[in-house]
């Protein structure tokens, strides 16, 4: 186990997450990465679960307006939780920074809430 896993096996898991978002992204769709995404961090906490180690601070179930969140490489900004006009379902809209370092606009679904975001507000983390 390398000194930067909090788990044993976890720079494994993150390499296999990758080579198969790879092929996702090359064959599949939306739904299949969150599908996988999903196996992933049930996979993770069964590990952490494992070996004892405490899980990173997740999100609260709903993201909370002036908050920023942590997801592997990707940065979240919330600064709206509001409700669909015709379905009444929670949206967390805000802001994404992606992969290349751009922030873009984004709205989270409350079905798409339970990706294990951290909440990253206080600690001085990068992303503003």
């Amino acid at each position: 186990m390398s000194d930067r896993e909090a788990f044993p096996g976890e720079l494994d898991m993150l390499h296999g997450l990758v080579a198969t978002l790879h092929a996702v992204a090359e064959h599949g769709d939306l739904a299949d990465v969150r599908r996988v995404l999903a196996e992933y961090q049930r996979d993770e906490q069964d590990a952490y679960a494992e070996a004892g180690a405490g899980s990173p601070t997740a999100a609260p179930k709903a993201f909370q307006p002036g908050h920023l969140y942590a997801y592997a490489v990707w940065r979240f900004h919330c600064a709206a939780v509001t409700a669909h006009p015709a379905t009444g379902e929670q949206q967390a809209i805000g802001w994404i920074r992606i992969s290349d370092g751009s922030w873009t606009t984004h709205a989270y679904s409350a079905a798409e809430w339970d990706a294990p975001w951290t909440d990253i507000t206080t600690t001085g983390e990068d992303g503003r």
